[in-house]
């Protein structure tokens, strides 16, 4: 009975459920051993071993947290740092099949929405991003959402469906923008009609992205309609953005500096997407195009064809539509 109590008691407290993560904070010598329960931008939530009473960690006061991820995920996030995307897909959606924790899920979700967008597919970007949405509120998730700033052919039939399904269904306001966005082309009144009330949403995230989505089409039906006042006004604007959340604006407000004639502050405002912000690759490539071609215009050759070399180097397989 003693042996049986013993072993008992040694589960008990070796339980990998409530001792396998530790927290550890700032200026402390104190390691917090548990479940963690929540792990998100603000903050951490654990049942301590061995009562499991809560406790909650600002993001701030952490200096470390231990705890074990599946070996996919590791690899995955190597690639990823590597620029590896081809590699880092299918060990992230792999990890995603081992990992049952759900904030540890919402950790390599974000992983798998950077690389997806690195390697060009918007599909599976949108997909990730529109599960992991409900879950973040951070400005993090916004410089990878797959929105369509660099405008080609409209979005194929079966995307446009995902898109109106989102807008009619789906509450979540950043997927309501991506849904406007995607059906600018297509569904012209229904997709402004969403951007005008998303222009006031309080989310911060989603407010300057959309009012950038409607000036895009301001630009592109009338671009004098936009002012000097109307531009300073959307400059002081953008400049106050996290980078995340800045790259299509930023991409407008250089748009809007191509089309007012002012090929310097145009070249300036696009270098500061592939310098600066990131973002997605078609973005950054045309971002760069176009800085090149602006540089022409104001008569910096040396300049132009710096930047073209760049644009070649890490953009090899880059689209390059002529600047309009």
């Amino acid at each position: 009975m003693r042996a049986i109590l013993l072993f008992g008691f040694l589960l008990f407290f070796a339980s990998p459920s409530l001792s396998d993560d530790v927290v550890r904070v700032k200026g402390s010598t104190i390691a917090y051993r548990g479940e963690i329960l929540r792990n998100d931008e603000r903050g951490v939530t654990m049942k301590l071993a061995p009562r499991g009473e809560l406790k909650e960690f600002a993001r701030e006061q952490i200096e470390r947290i231990d705890t074990r991820y599946p070996a996919a995920m590791d690899a995955g996030r190597t690639a990823l740092s590597k620029g590896d995307f081809a590699d880092a897909v299918p060990n992230l959606r792999s990890a995603l099949r081992e990992e049952t924790r759900p904030w540890a899920q919402d950790q390599i979700k974000g992983l798998l929405l950077k690389a997806l967008d690195g390697q060009g597919d918007v599909e599976g970007a949108a997909d990730v991003f529109v599960e992991l949405a409900p879950n973040r509120s951070d400005a993090g998730i916004m410089a990878y959402a797959p929105f369509r700033w660099v405008k080609e052919a409209a979005p194929a039939d079966h995307r446009r469906a995902a898109a109106r399904a989102w807008l009619l269904h789906n509450e979540e306001p950043v997927v309501r923008l991506l849904a406007a966005n995607w059906l600018l082309e297509t569904d012209a009144a229904q997709a402004k009609s969403a951007l005008e009330r998303l222009a006031t949403d309080p989310d911060s995230r989603v407010r300057p992205i959309a009012r950038a989505m409607l000036l895009r089409e301001r630009l592109l039906k009338n671009a004098k309609s936009i002012s000097k006042d109307d531009l300073a006004e959307f400059r002081s604007e953008v400049e106050k953005l996290p980078n995340a959340v800045r790259v299509g604006p930023q991409y407008v407000l250089a748009l809007a500096y191509e089309a007012n004639g002012d090929p310097i502050d145009a070249a300036l405002a696009f270098l500061y997407v592939p310098f600066v912000t990131g973002g997605p690759p078609d973005v950054q490539a045309d971002a760069l195009d176009r800085a090149s071609k602006a540089c022409l215009k104001a008569g910096l050759k040396n300049d132009a064809a710096k930047l073209d070399a760049e644009l070649r180097k890490r953009f090899p397989s880059a689209k390059r539509p002529a600047s309009k």
